[in-house]
């Protein structure tokens, strides 16, 4: 809803000031960015100020949202990888958390734009924010900048949650999802870990998981793709985070060979 105009701007209008400048302009829960030529710099930075600052809130627009939303989420009911994607952090964090919920067509529909509102009022908010310049620009220019589009936006501290850690299953856990319809199976092996910047070990297991499935010459992508033939490619993922955080393995094969990969996956994952 904040990239759908402003008090002062409908969303035409700003998408065509973005655009006549050659701009990039985007918003989200989390805040906004704004790129620019040094020359449409600031009166891009204004726009980006103006939409998280007086978002429109318009029941039109977010009624034609909210319809997207859900349709997008009915053509995702049958797909094996969007499933896969919901399914497995439900189970690993499960879905009573933060992390373990997913967007059903249910909870989008039951979300009003009062909602959106009281959301917008609770979470976005300059006390607890961080503006950042990157750029051919001056430490004089950025306070400037910063003074004439935050400057007179006040709000409270916003209270970060505490994650509580899940413990991961004491043996090994298979899950399945039936899915009749599709054409390849999603395979992932997954585990939560704590892997902060701060961990002594933390580079060597991003170098880890780089040899075991970084790329296109890793163990996984070369033991699946070129050796068996099982899949288009098989990657791992290390995330780096001071919250916990998942380690995951995985591909998209050929259903008649979703037992041989998965015996591959985790044999090249635990050696």
């Amino acid at each position: 809803m904040l990239n759908e105009g402003t008090k002062n701007l409908s969303k035409e209008a700003f998408d065509e000031k973005v655009e006549i400048m050659g701009a990039s302009v985007s918003l989200n829960s989390g805040g906004g960015y704004v790129s620019a030529l040094n020359r449409y710099f600031e009166p891009s930075l204004m726009l980006m100020a103006d939409a998280l600052r007086n978002p429109a809130f318009e029941k039109e627009n977010f009624d034609k949202l909210k319809s997207q939303a859900v349709t997008n989420l009915k053509s995702q009911e049958k797909n094996a990888k969007s499933i896969s994607a919901r399914v497995v952090n439900a189970i690993s964090y499960g879905k009573n958390t933060a992390r373990g919920e997913f967007q059903t067509i249910q909870t989008t529909e039951a979300v009003t734009l009062d909602d959106v509102k009281a959301a917008y009022q609770k979470y976005l908010s300059p006390a607890s924010s961080i503006l950042t310049f990157v750029g051919d620009i001056t430490p004089a220019q950025a306070k400037e900048y910063a003074t004439k589009a935050f400057g007179s936006w006040t709000g409270k501290k916003i209270e970060i949650a505490k994650n509580t850690p899940v413990a991961n299953p004491a043996k090994t856990e298979i899950d399945l999802i039936d899915v009749p319809s599709a054409v390849q199976s999603e395979i992932s092996v997954a585990k939560l870990i704590n892997n902060p910047y701060s961990n002594t070990d933390h580079h060597a297991l991003v170098l880890a998981n780089h040899i075991l499935g970084g790329g296109a010459e890793s163990k996984l992508f070369m033991n699946l793709r070129e050796k068996h033939g099982f899949t288009y490619g098989s990657y791992s993922n290390l995330p780096s985070d001071r919250y916990q955080t998942m380690f995951k393995a995985g591909a998209s094969v050929r259903n008649d060979k979703v037992d041989s990969a998965v015996a591959e996956i985790i044999r090249r994952s635990t050696i």
